[in-house]
C-alpha cells in the first residue's frame, strides 16, 4: 500500500506540498503510515527536516502526536531523532513538550538511553542538559552507564560519569543489569579495554559476578586478547577477583577458560594470583585436562601442561565418562604426552 501522500511529501522533504496539504480542507488526515504506524512527526523527525518538523510542531492536529509511539519499537518522535544524533530536532522536540524521561513501548529505553547505545556524543549532551536522568534501568535492567560500557562509547561514558558526579558514581558504580552483569563485565566482553582500565583504576567491585556464575575474571579471559588484553587481566588481578569462581552452565573457572584457548600468558598470570589448577568443572574436567582436550598445537599444550603440572595439577586425571589425558593424547597423535601420562 502507497504512503499517505503528506507522508510522502514529508520525505521528500517539500515543504510547499506539506504547507498546501495541511492547510487544504479538504485533505484527510491519516493517522499513521506503514506497518510501522509512524506518524507525519516520526517521519519528519526521521527525514532531519526542521522546517517542516517545525511546521508540524505549530499545525494542529499534528503536534498532539509528539508522544506516539510507532509499531516496530515503540519510538516516539523524540526517540527517532535520536536515534539519527540529529541535535537540533532534539531540541526542537524537546521546546515543544516532548517528554525527556518517555520511555519506549518494548523496552522501555529513555532518549538518553537510545542515544547511549547508538553512540550519538552530541545527543547525550543535550539529553544531559535538559537533566535526562542518568540513574534509570529499562526493563532488561540496561542503564545508560552500562550501555556505554558494553558498546565502547567511552567518550560518552566519562560524560555520564561527570554527570553523576562522586556521590552518583558511588550510587551506580557497582550496578548490574536484570541478570547481574556489571559495566565492568560489559566492557571486557566488549574487549573495550579502554573503558575497562577507566572503571578498574575508578574502584568498582571487580568480584561481583553475574546470576550465570560469569564475572569480570571471567570475561577478560574469555575475551581478552593480546598485549592489551594481557595488561587488563594484570589490573583486574592487582584487584583481588574470586579467581576459582565457577560458570554455572559448564562449571569453568577463569583458569579452565585460559587452558581452552591455549593461551600461556593467561595462565601463568592466573596460576602466579593463586588461580587452582585441581578445580574441576561439572564434566569432571580440570583446567590441565582441558587444555589438551581443546588444544591445536602439541608443543603449545606441552608448555601449558608443564606450568599446570608443577602448579599440582595431575596428569592422570578423568573426565566423568573416563576419558583421560592419555586418551585424548593418543587420539591426536601426540605421542610425547601421551607417554607422559601413561606413568599416571
Amino acid at each position: 500500500m502507497p504512503h499517505p501522500i503528506l507522508i510522502t511529501a514529508i520525505r521528500s522533504g517539500s515543504l510547499e506540498q506539506v504547507q498546501s496539504l495541511i492547510s487544504s480542507k479538504t485533505y484527510t488526515y491519516p493517522m499513521t503510515a506503514g506497518k510501522q504506524k509512524w506518524t507525519p512527526l516520526h517521519c519528519a523527525a526521521y527525514s532531519e527536516n526542521l522546517p517542516i518538523l517545525s511546521l508540524l510542531l505549530t499545525s494542529p492536529p499534528f503536534n498532539a502526536d509528539i508522544t506516539v509511539t510507532e509499531a516496530k519499537d515503540g519510538f516516539t518522535p523524540l526517540h527517532k531523532a535520536v536515534e539519527k544524533g540529529w541535535v537540533d530536532g532534539i531540541k526542537l522536540l524537546l521546546k515543544h513538550g516532548a517528554g525527556v524521561e518517555v520511555k519506549t513501548i518494548k523496552s522501555g529505553s529513555t532518549p538518553l538511553i537510545l542515544a547511549v547505545r547508538f553512540g550519538r556524543v552530541e545527543a547525550v549532551r543535550v539529553l544531559l542538559e535538559a537533566k535526562a536522568k542518568v540513574k534509570y534501568y529499562n526493563y532488561h535492567g540496561m542503564s545508560p552507564v552500562l550501555t556505554a560500557a558494553g558498546k565502547g562509547h567511552f567518550e560518552i561514558l566519562k560524560l555520564l560519569w561527570d554527570r553523576l558526579g562522586p556521590e552518583g558514581v558511588e550510587e551506580v558504580r557497582d550496578d548490574g543489569d536484570k541478570d547481574g552483569r556489571t559495566a565492568l563485565f560489559f566492557a571486557l566482553k566488549g574487549g573495550h579495554t579502554d573503558i575497562a582500565k577507566f572503571l578498574i583504576e575508578n574502584k568498582v567491585d571487580v568480584r561481583i559476578a553475574s546470576d550465570d556464575g560469569w564475572g569480570p575474571i571471567h570475561a577478560a579471559v574469555q575475551y581478552g586478547n593480546g598485549e592489551e588484553g594481557l595488561e587488563v587481566l594484570k589490573l583486574l588481578l592487582k584487584e583481588g577477583p574470586y579467581l576459582n569462581t565457577k560458570i554455572v552452565e559448564t562449571g569453568y573457572t577463569p583458569l579452565h577458560l585460559a587452558a581452552a584457548k591455549g593461551d600461556l600468558s593467561y595462565i601463568n598470570e592466573l596460576v602466579g594470583a593463586g588461580a587452582r589448577v585441581y578445580v574441576t568443572s561439572n564434566m569432571k574436567h580440570t583446567p590441565l585436562y582441558t587444555a589438551v582436550r581443546f588444544g591445536k598445537e602439541e608443543e603449545e599444550v606441552e608448555k601449558i601442561v608443564e606450568v599446570l603440572v608443577k602448579g599440582g595439577a595431575d596428569l592422570g586425571v578423568r573426565d566423568c565418562f573416563g576419558m583421560g589425558v592419555r586418551s585424548i593424547a593418543k587420539q591426536k597423535g601426540w605421542k610425547k604426552l601421551e607417554a607422559r601420562a601413561e606413568l599416571y
